[in-house]
């Protein structure tokens, strides 16, 4: 259905609840004024660019109806000053209201899932700020935990205080901040660190073979490093959460290891999620040594995927592995902990492995966990496992001896084709 909005000022086409296209009439009213919209009430969906480099937006109003607000929905819209948006609103997609510069006020009105604090646009499940506006500050009481992409619209120059709770920048979240200044040190540009607990590595000298981050950077942007050629890297212990893509594709990258510190009770203590983000490492394929400090305890998918070179890793503190973790690598020994909780599919498949002892507390080995690992020669499967998913273990050429428990349910098909137990 098409609608005339504003008088016949502007037109939209809406099918299933979805914003097919929005355009304007520039001959029927002086372009140079801006206006309100209201979208019509069948709006479900505001789709991708559906007012892209929209510059006679002033005010838009998203009425009761409308669920999702996607990516890059109002992306451009560079005289937008007021943002209306309703309770049924559920998801805000990254970047929806990217290079909004004049947006000055965001309302929510009674909405479950997002809320407005300082002029912060936050997501209440994650603690995730979505967007700010103009020059807003973050709020430092709130348990702020991530800052989204593009989310920060900073124009004035000066500091940018981070709340202590803060766990996770996303790589563009300053790509609006054209003022913003940054600290060289070491081999790397950090937010400010005046008035701040800590410093926040944006991005690293892409250029340097090695990389000291200075002892009070307590986080890394997602894609600090990518494609750096970098070849060594010493991180602050103070460092928990190694983040999205921070060394993607540093090809020349060889070692990673923490530095320890004299006073360690600062991040003994911290409350913090630990961890190596998606796609960390992945295809660091001259990667030879990492040193993981005690306090990981969660690996996400791809983690040090195609790690060619990488032989051997202690990951005895983690309790959740993702999947394809190791997939592609020349991973020849792990060390896993017994209270590891969760093996996602595909963490070991296509890897040099030759043995493993599999952790006691999980319940499920999913599908092709080690497929392809011409060199395992024998497995332990563990009581409490129940069930064995599919090609699990096929290609496993090597393998000639497997203990099955009692527990064991279900061993789905395929799950040891092309082995030495196929039968």
């Amino acid at each position: 259905m098409i609608y005339s909005l504003n008088n016949g000022r502007v037109k939209m086409e809406v099918k299933n609840g979805v914003i097919c296209y929005t355009s304007v009439n520039r001959f029927n009213y002086d372009h140079t004024k801006t206006m309100s919209v209201t979208l019509p009430d069948s709006v479900r969906v505001v789709s991708e660019s559906s007012f892209y480099e929209c510059d006679y937006l002033r005010e838009l109003i998203i009425p009761e109806g409308v669920k999702i607000i996607k990516e890059d929905s109002v992306r451009g819209a560079v005289n937008l000053k007021r943002l209306v948006i309703s309770s049924t609103v559920e998801k805000i997609e990254s970047e929806a209201f990217f290079s909004t510069p004049k947006l000055t006020e965001i309302v929510v009105e009674n909405n479950p899932y997002y809320e407005v604090v300082d002029g912060c646009l936050i997501e209440k499940a994650t603690k995730k700020v979505v967007h700010m506006v103009a020059n807003a500050r973050l709020p430092l009481d709130r348990g702020i935990v991530k800052i989204g992409n593009s989310a920060v619209q900073v124009t004035q120059e000066g500091s940018f205080i981070l709340p202590d709770s803060l766990l996770y920048v996303e790589a563009l979240a300053f790509s609006c901040c054209d003022k913003l200044s940054l600290n060289e040190y070491e081999n790397g540009y950090y937010l400010p660190s005046e008035s701040n607990p800590y410093f926040l590595l944006l991005k690293a000298d892409k250029k340097a073979k090695k990389v000291v981050l200075h002892k009070d950077t307590r986080i890394i942007a997602d894609e600090a490093f990518r494609g750096a050629k970098v070849e060594e890297v010493y991180l602050s212990k103070w460092i928990g959460y190694i983040p999205r893509s921070a060394f993607y594709y540093c090809t020349k990258l060889k070692k990673v290891a923490f530095i320890e510190e004299n006073d360690s009770s600062r991040y003994e203590e911290m409350d913090r999620d630990f961890g190596v983000g998606l796609y960390a490492f992945y295809n660091c394929f001259r990667l030879e040594s990492v040193e993981l400090p005690n306090r990981i305890y969660r690996v996400d998918d791809n983690a040090f995927r195609r790690c060619a070179t990488l032989k051997k890793i202690d990951i005895s503190s983690v309790k959740d592995l993702g999947a394809f973790v190791f997939s592609g690598s020349g991973l020849e020994e792990v060390v896993l902990s017994d209270e590891m909780e969760r093996i996602e599919p595909s963490a070991f498949d296509y890897t040099k492995i030759e043995n493993v002892t599999l952790p006691k507390g999980i319940k499920r080995i999913y599908w092709g966990t080690f497929e392809g690992c011409k060199k395992l020669r024998e497995i332990v499967i563990p009581e409490g496992v129940e069930v064995i998913e599919n090609r699990a273990f096929s290609d496993c050429r090597s393998l000639k001896k497997i203990e099955l428990p009692s527990t064991l349910k279900v061993i789905e098909a395929r799950a040891f084709a092309n082995t030495a137990v196929e039968s």
